[in-house]
């Protein structure tokens, strides 16, 4: 197994000072007061909740999740350069891929402080992308965040049997923290109950470079090859919770090469992406953990060759439009394209 080559992947280390100014700007303070009339009704309503909140089946809908929630950012990938950037538009643009971090019992607040300085980290490269001051994390996407919570982490993506439930299910590197480290991989992967009982450190399914080109607004993200060819036959998802936030909520697949997509759903039209974080009980764990949901089955595919996927010319990939705006059928130019190789 040949273990992945991570981009640029040198640990971030945030200074104070960026640290303080991204958690300022996340800190809200409110007040509310509640009648005494009301109290046992609420504390009745919440144990209610309780019970549904850490069902791995349910969906926890504390946030608002309206359709109008999903368009509030103001960050958009832009095609223009500015004047003085000594670039040529036929070139892509290497953004990098930072590394997995731990999130365990971290404060929503801190986790978004991050979040802002990593989007800042990659605008930064290319002056491509929003101003940091114009990111705002998504209410819709990140507000589900519960502090001081355990996160399921890498080494259960492939081994979720033996790991599910246990402290060895949280602990080291989190799952989410791919792509909430990771803000242009604006449409990654995820694995489905896939169990072997020596699965490593190089069968996480970690994305090895993310490159973009904006004469033709292209996005290429790449996954090793070798990582994930282990996995013919088993269940595995697109997951466009970077996507969301960053306010391109509707997806179509255009073109594949020995993908299976259980449904058809977003190969003949437009779908419109889900993904958000919520504390929930798929990992088994006592008082649930922050997890990416819903499930949705529209996104999920496997990948069906073998020896045939070789050579390179037959690798798999999948070629994905996307939009901001809903699109009436599949067939208009799309705000940008979001190509996924395995190579």
């Amino acid at each position: 197994m040949v273990s992945p080559k991570i981009t640029e992947s040198k640990t971030v280390e945030f200074s104070e000072e960026q640290k303080q100014m991204a958690l300022t700007s996340n800190v809200k303070k409110s007040k509310a007061i509640v009648p005494l009339s009301i109290t046992c009704g609420v504390l009745l309503l919440a144990a209610i909740g309780l019970f549904f909140w850490l069902r791995p089946d349910e969906i926890q809908n504390s946030v608002n999740r309206s359709s109008a929630d999903i368009y509030n950012n103001n960050c958009v990938i832009r095609k223009d350069l500015p004047s003085d950037n000594n670039y040529s538009g036929n070139d892509y643009i290497d953004i990098g891929i930072n590394p997995p971090t731990e999130l365990n019992n971290k404060t929503k607040a801190a986790i978004l402080a991050e979040r802002k300085i990593y989007v800042a980290n990659s605008a930064a490269k290319s002056a491509l992308f929003c101003a940091p001051d114009e990111y705002e994390p998504s209410e819709y996407v990140f507000g589900g965040i519960v502090d001081h919570k355990p996160w399921m982490n890498l080494a259960q993506t492939c081994n979720v049997d033996n790991l599910r439930g246990t402290q060895g299910g949280i602990d080291g590197v989190s799952e989410e923290s791919v792509l909430l480290n990771n803000p242009y991989v604006l449409v990654g992967l995820e694995t489905m109950f896939w169990t072997d009982e020596n699965c490593s450190e190089d069968q996480w399914i970690l994305p090895t470079s993310l490159l973009y080109r904006p004469s033709s607004n292209t996005f290429k993200l790449s996954y090793n090859w070798d990582t994930v060819s282990v996995m013919f036959g088993s269940e595995i998802l697109l997951n466009g919770l970077n996507a969301i936030d960053m306010g391109y909520s509707w997806v179509k697949v255009v073109e594949s090469r020995n993908i299976n997509f259980s449904s058809d759903e977003i190969t003949t039209r437009p779908y419109q992406l889900q993904n958000f974080i919520h504390l929930g009980g798929s990992c088994e764990w006592e008082g649930g953990c922050n997890n990416t949901s819903p499930y949705q089955p529209q996104l999920e595919f496997t990948i069906e060759c073998d020896d045939s996927c070789e050579p390179f010319s037959n690798y798999p990939y999948i070629a994905l439009k996307l939009w901001r705006n809903e699109p009436k059928t599949g067939k208009e130019n799309p705000d940008l394209y979001f190509v996924i190789k395995f190579v």
